[in-house]
């Protein structure tokens, strides 16, 4: 765990580092999706966590006059902060490979390969009650997305994806069919996003339907940042199972959170 929060730190720290100090200069690294930590309690659950993103993607490469290619590495984590031993509740990774076509007036269309794993071995203590092995997730997945400014202040995204689970549980205890439903119960095929900027202040709100059931994970994000150079003031509620995979289990409501904090 000391590795990863280190890789983290490390990370931050070279982002820093590569900002441009002239016109002809790149950066090595940019954010890809928001870079936040944020804190709040529970609203099913009479706990309080903490939740932070961080979201790279490597300078692009110029494939042509509206199309590049770039890598991008997304990291989620949900933290038991306050509790006993301050034990991690999952962490998500999301490396990604990402073509981009931009087109008319601030048109966006994403082709993208994508890994999303909660980095658990797949071979665990046998002899256990639970063991690590019974929340392992992981899947592989290809989306296309495309974006579309509705105004100088709304954009509206659209994604549809196409995979398969590539490692849940222990397939040995009858948890091959869990594999394909993680996508149609957990994680979903489409999202819809709408944002909407004024000034200092976003927002947005995104939906993913699920099929097998009646409900839909929702993220709602707001963020007001006062100076340009300053981190924003950033509050998140979210509901669903997509944020831990480890909640992506069979006979388990969706967990339901209200966080505060920052977003660089």
């Amino acid at each position: 765990m000391r590795i990863r929060i280190h890789c983290f730190l490390a990370a931050i720290a070279l982002l820093a580092v590569t900002t441009t100090a002239g016109a002809q200069e790149r950066r090595i690294l940019s954010f890809h999706d928001d870079t936040y930590a944020i804190t709040g309690p529970s609203l099913r659950q009479e706990n309080i966590d903490v939740k932070f993103q961080i979201s790279l993607k490597v300078y692009p490469v110029t494939l042509g006059p509206s199309w590049q290619m770039y890598f991008a590495y997304t990291q989620t984590s949900v933290w038991d902060a306050y509790g006993k031993s301050a034990p991690f509740h999952d962490n998500l990774y999301r490396p990604g490979l990402f073509f981009e076509h931009v087109y008319g007036e601030g048109n966006v269309i994403t082709f993208a390969f994508e890994h999303r794993s909660n980095g658990r071995p797949y071979f665990g203590n046998p002899l256990a009650s639970e063991t690590v092995e019974d929340y392992s997730r992981g899947m592989n997945y290809l989306f296309f997305r495309w974006t579309h400014p509705l105004n100088a202040a709304l954009t509206l995204d659209l994604t549809a994806r196409a995979g398969v689970g590539c490692g849940v549980g222990d397939y040995d205890r009858s948890q091959k069919r869990f594999t394909q439903d993680l996508f149609i119960g957990y994680v979903g095929y489409l999202d819809a996003k709408l944002s909407f900027r004024r000034g200092g202040f976003s927002a947005s709100v995104m939906v993913t339907p699920l099929w097998n059931r009646s409900v839909a994970n929702v993220t709602a994000d707001f963020s007001y940042r006062i100076m340009a150079r300053c981190p924003a003031l950033f509050a998140q509620f979210h509901y669903g199972y997509d944020e831990a995979l480890c909640d992506c289990v069979t006979g388990q409501l969706p967990p339901c959170n209200i966080r505060f904090g920052i977003k660089l």
